[in-house]
């Protein structure tokens, strides 16, 4: 697994976990965190999506972000998505009770295989080119 590869399942994680948070989420909750009289453990409740809410998406963010910068965001959205759709699959299925089906199995690993497959075709040295950034394609000439 490739360091970017690596990014990529982290990012994934971090966007379950955002999944997991924004389930979580709960108007009420969060109101009567902020009311006088609230115990520390009720302040907690209410609190504690939320800030899961924020810390996974910015978590999310910058290790997806790390990955682009040695694959082309194309690759890396398409492999982000589809590890993310089964860590979500699997999420459902640990906490949730959600039954899958024989097909659907098959389906998310063809998922996974796809995902495999674009980083390993982003990786190979027929593949490769010179990575130039806008900024040193548009240099004036000095004389």
């Amino acid at each position: 697994m490739t360091l970017s590869a690596f990014y990529i399942v982290v990012a994934a994680l971090f966007q379950t976990g955002w999944l997991l948070a924004t389930k979580a989420l709960n108007k009420d909750t969060l109101k009567h965190a902020f009311r006088s009289g609230t115990s520390t453990k009720e302040r907690w409740r209410g609190l504690w999506p939320p800030l899961a809410y924020l810390g996974t998406g910015i978590g999310n963010i910058a290790f997806l972000t790390l990955s682009m910068e040695a694959l082309p965001s194309s690759v890396a959205y398409a492999m982000w998505t589809g590890v993310v759709m089964v860590f979500a699959a699997g999420t459902d299925r640990l906490f949730f009770n959600k039954k899958f089906n024989q097909k659907q199995y098959f389906y998310l690993a063809l998922v996974l295989v796809g995902a495999a497959g674009l980083n390993f075709l982003s990786n190979s040295k027929g593949d490769q080119e010179t990575k130039n950034t806008p900024q040193e394609n548009h240099q004036p000439k000095v004389e």
